[in-house]
């Protein structure tokens, strides 16, 4: 059995979400405790040692990454509920935490528990993937870090150190400068999306994704294509060659 303990400034949503848990979910979690300000949950979650926290992101002062900034050490699973809040789903994604959009949905909330229920089983928190989303969101493109899993492992790898991105299929394989090769379950699409305020990396066709860092030549008539430093090529679709080009306006390459 879960022991859950919510975190929201909005009563109404504290209400929502145990009504969920207990019509649902009663044999899986039990609710122990609720805060509704970052400050209640820092005093009252270290005496109540909850399995898992339902943090609400979106809260008046100080703010849900604020509560989890103050504590020294995370023993428990997070999973972050919020509004649509790009930047923070974004920062959220790159560090391979568990979120919920509200309104909840049954099917993602089941499947939130489920993933909480095996982190807490095996006893292995999420501390260092937690410190990486609070780092990202307060760093710059240079220092912003991605999270994949290796092996038993987590791995936290710096943006400016991928080369490129290539899918396949509903994977994707990561190319990092270290020459090794990291495959992660995600979508190319979700990672451009998740990627394209940095500025730095930019689709040249369906299937790559690349680090204007590393670019070290490209052509300029058909046919087109950009060579990176490693000596990979790859061909630039010709519905992406002008965003190609102004990517490299902006970063004067």
């Amino acid at each position: 059995m879960l022991r859950a303990f919510l975190i929201d400034d909005e009563t109404d949503s504290i209400e929502v979400m145990i009504s969920l848990l207990t019509s649902y979910f009663r044999d899986e979690v039990t609710v122990v405790g609720t805060a509704t300000s970052a400050q209640e949950a820092f005093e009252t979650v270290p005496q109540i040692k909850p399995d898992v926290i339902f943090l609400d992101i979106q809260m008046p002062g100080e703010n849900g990454f604020a509560f989890l900034k103050k504590m020294t050490v995370i023993d428990f699973e997070v999973i972050f509920v919020t509004s649509h809040d790009e930047f923070a789903l974004k920062a959220i994604k790159f560090s391979a935490l568990d979120y919920l959009l509200k309104p909840v949905i049954i099917n993602d909330l089941k499947q939130a528990i489920d993933k909480a229920k095996r982190v807490v089983d095996q006893k292995v928190f999420r501390h260092s993937q937690v410190l990486n989303l609070i780092a990202n969101i307060e760093s710059n493109e240079d220092s912003q870090k991605i999270a994949v899993h290796y092996g038993d492992e987590v791995r936290f790898l710096k943006l400016i150190d991928i080369i490129y991105f290539e899918a396949h299929g509903r994977y994707t394989t990561i190319y990092p400068i270290s020459g090794e090769k990291y495959i992660v379950a995600n979508h190319l699409k979700m990672l451009e999306e998740t990627l394209e305020e940095l500025a730095l990396f930019v689709r040249v066709n369906k299937s790559c994704l690349v680090n204007i860092e590393y670019i070290t030549a490209y052509s300029k008539k058909e046919p087109y294509y950009l060579r990176l430093n490693n000596g990979k090529e790859f061909d630039i679709s010709r519905r992406k060659r002008q965003e190609v080009m102004d990517k490299l306006k902006e970063r004067k390459i």
